[in-house]
């Protein structure tokens, strides 16, 4: 029981370290939510409440297929009994099943996660998911993943330079190999990227700079806060702090290695944006978009993941499972979304490129069409 209790902390605004994670396996959202969190004014708008609400009462909003919902919560948090070491003895004390309270004494967190959980219905179908999921559903903004083993070293970093370069693309990285105290199945926030020169001015190394969300590291390899290879100038150059907070660097090839996977949300504004409801029979469907001026284009398919389906709606039965391809009217294509089943995916976009101007074709196909199957989609250009 906490007398006055803090929606934002200490801080008096959302900061993305000390999260507290309970038993409920969703790192994935809470990780997404500490990277948005790194502009305090992207967490703040989700919230109608501007302070800890005095009966308790707070209202939360969640971008699903082309809108916003508000989800109205108490503050009453599920709890367990849990072993814990008091004064040198193990005791069962109770604790939060799901998202505790912060280090710096902030609610808004396990809130937003009770939030999210009724959305879903309850906290087991929040457990597993993916970053791109997280950032949409946080941000309602086009998002993409990239597989970084796929990737030369050259073209992960100046793709994680570019995005790095100022903090409108949220992004998370999904932890799939073990080395050097790492969580496997984990999922981190990726904050900036570095080059470290040696003494001839040539660069010595690229590094990644990485944070978990727990605010504890558990990195031990190369460019830890204690590694040896740090310079005083390059301790300097990048601002480094000897601080149990969560954020670490390491090499970019170590951060290629161990993850796999690396979902971007692209938080910015928008010059326009065209949003078509899709509910059609068929296999191809087809759009005409015109491109007024030379810049960054976006296409995104979105529809409703499991956890969004009542228990009972048994899904398989009549699978969608599309992609879209971006054409030039020469036939000629520029670029196609991975497909994946709608029902266990959400999401699927383009990765934003700069777009001449120009009238184009985006074709969503079907895969898995059969006799009956619908096409219940949103697209936004």
């Amino acid at each position: 029981m906490v007398k006055k209790p803090l929606l934002w902390g200490t801080k008096g605004k959302p900061i993305p370290n000390g999260v507290n994670q309970g038993g409920v396996g969703d790192c994935w959202f809470l990780a997404s939510a500490a990277a948005v969190a790194e502009e305090a004014h992207r967490i703040t708008k989700l919230f109608k409440n501007h302070n800890y609400d005095k009966n308790g009462i707070f209202r939360i909003k969640f971008w699903q297929k082309g809108q916003w919902h508000w989800m109205n919560i108490d503050d009453r948090l599920p709890v367990v009994k849990k072993w814990k070491k008091i004064s040198g003895r193990w005791k069962k004390v109770w604790a939060a099943m799901a998202d505790g309270m912060s280090r710096n004494s902030a609610w808004w967190m396990p809130l937003m996660e009770k939030a999210y959980a009724k959305f879903d219905q309850t906290y087991e179908r929040i457990e597993a998911g993916t970053g791109r999921e997280g950032l949409r559903v946080l941000t309602g903004a086009p998002v993409a993943s990239f597989s970084t083993g796929r990737m030369s070293h050259s073209k992960l970093w100046s793709l994680l330079k570019a995005l790095t370069k100022n903090n409108d693309n949220p992004m998370v990285g999904g932890a799939h190999r073990k080395a050097y105290g790492i969580i496997t199945g984990h999922a981190y926030s990726v904050l900036d990227t570095a080059e470290l020169k040696g003494s001839n001015g040539k660069v010595a190394h690229k590094i990644v700079q990485v944070r978990n969300p727990w605010s504890s590291e558990h990195w031990r390899g190369p460019f830890s806060d204690k590694s040896s290879l740090w310079t005083s100038a390059w301790k300097k150059q990048v601002g480094l702090k000897k601080a149990n907070d969560g954020k670490f660097w390491m090499p970019l090839n170590y951060f290629r290695y161990i993850y796999t996977s690396l979902s971007v949300g692209y938080d910015r504004k928008f010059a326009s944006s065209q949003h078509v409801k899709l509910n059609t029979k068929g296999h191809v469907w087809s759009y005409k978009m015109h491109n007024p001026v030379d810049q960054e284009v976006f296409i995104t398919i979105e529809g409703y993941s499991s956890r969004n389906y009542p228990r009972t709606c048994k899904l398989g039965k009549r699978p969608f499972m599309p992609s879209v391809f971006f054409m030039h009217p020469n036939w000629r294509m520029i670029q196609r979304t991975s497909s994946g089943y709608f029902g266990t995916y959400s999401i699927g976009s383009t990765k934003g490129q700069i777009i001449p101007k120009g009238d184009y074709l985006v074709y969503l196909v079907n895969w898995d069409y059969r006799k009956g199957t619908k096409m219940n989609a949103d697209l936004f250009v």
